[in-house]
């Protein structure tokens, strides 16, 4: 998420799953708080209208740095 609050979420995922790892995250648009190649898919909803316009690459840049299949595709 950009700028939103992530918090009571992970703490749902903790009481009703026993998943303690963080799932949901807040940043800022520029940098995913995530490894390379370490998802499978990311799911973006109504999220770019909340991106700064100068972000906008940077946002997409990192989709593709954290999907498995485009680093194969990319490499």
């Amino acid at each position: 998420d950009v700028g939103g609050h992530c918090e009571a979420l992970n703490r749902l995922l903790v009481e009703e799953y026993s998943i303690t790892d963080q799932r949901f995250h807040v940043y800022d648009g520029r940098r995913l708080p995530l490894d390379d190649a370490s998802m499978d898919f990311v799911l973006s909803q109504q999220v770019l209208e909340h991106v700064p316009d100068d972000a906008i690459e940077a946002y997409y840049r990192e989709e593709g740095r954290v999907l498995r299949a485009a680093r194969r595709r990319l490499s």
